[in-house]
């Protein structure tokens, strides 16, 4: 992992290999494929999210009833405000 960071100059195969339980890093059945995975499976689940809140806020300045953003997006009344203020 060390050298894969040194040559890419970039910590993050690293730090997904670091992120897996102890258990199966001391097994040795952890391979670059399953590291990759976690990656790209870390990188789907961002996406996802910021996809998330680029919606509700978009909704927010549409001028949707906020009852019916917070029922869209199964909101608490803090989360709606949380993200009607990120703006």
């Amino acid at each position: 992992m060390q050298a894969l960071n040194a040559l890419a100059g970039d910590s993050r195969f690293e730090d997904a290999y670091n992120a897996i339980p102890e258990e199966e890093r001391q097994k040795g059945e952890v391979s670059m494929g399953e590291i990759s995975d976690r990656l790209i499976e870390k990188g789907r689940a961002q996406g996802i999210q910021q996809e998330r809140t680029e919606n509700i806020k978009s909704a927010i300045r549409e001028g949707i009833p906020r009852e019916q953003v917070m029922r869209i997006f199964n909101l608490t009344p803090e989360k709606y405000f949380q993200y009607a203020n990120m703006e």
